[in-house]
């Protein structure tokens, strides 16, 4: 005999239902990553574009370490709370201040991790990749939030309109002349609609009274 709740399998079934669309919304990396490279590969030429590959990889690296620290317990916090704004909140301070941390470390070693690669120009490069950081983190803690409460198909537009806007703003910003620091600006620019559409989305407050602690993270 099943003595599973309804509550529980219907939760489950969301999940995996909010698991596949979010999944579906990816595989659209794999032209607009397809067609970015080819066309920096193009424009930028061997030299360029791979500089630009290795600072991108890096600080993808980073974002992702960064944004996973907390997205586990506030998925499970924001979906067992009624009041999801009271933890709500406590998440994005941590993650506004874990961003600006991680930015600000990646600008300072901007020129120590140029050095090593013996390519000074990789220090411009970090430097201006360093803004993206910590607009990533708020934009991962809305994600989160989103997911706690259930909302994934709003995380699936949110993934499908920045990995387009990352495609159409780096060729366009390329295409200006601005070379490989306009493909950082745009996928900078990029981040930034993904934060502005997480937060239409999430409606997650900055200042909001919370008797929730931070050390339950």
């Amino acid at each position: 005999m099943n003595n599973t709740p309804p509550s529980s399998l219907r939760t489950g079934r969301h999940m995996m239902i909010g698991t596949i669309i979010i999944f579906m919304a990816k595989t659209i990396i794999l032209p607009t990553g397809f067609i970015t490279a080819v066309f920096l590969a193009r424009k930028l030429g061997p030299s360029s574009y791979g500089l630009f590959a290795l600072v991108s990889r890096l600080v993808s690296w980073i974002e992702m370490t960064g944004a996973s620290f907390f997205n586990h317990t506030t998925i499970k916090f924001v979906g067992e709370e009624t009041n999801w704004r009271s933890i709500a909140v406590k998440v994005m301070h941590l993650y506004i201040s874990m961003g600006l941390g991680i930015g600000i470390l990646l600008w300072l070693l901007s020129y120590p991790i140029a050095l090593m690669f013996n390519e000074p120009i990789i220090a411009d490069y970090l430097t201006l990749f360093a803004m993206e950081i910590p607009i990533h983190c708020l934009a991962a803690a809305n994600l989160n939030i989103l997911a706690g409460r259930g909302m994934f198909k709003e995380i699936a537009q949110i993934t499908t309109v920045r990995l387009l806007a990352r495609l159409i703003l780096i060729i366009l910003f390329v295409e200006m002349g601005l070379s490989v620091k306009g493909a950082i600006i745009g996928s900078i620019g990029a981040s930034i609609s993904g934060l502005v559409l997480s937060w239409y989305y999430a409606r997650t407050p900055l200042f909001y009274k919370s008797v929730f602690s931070v050390r339950n993270f």
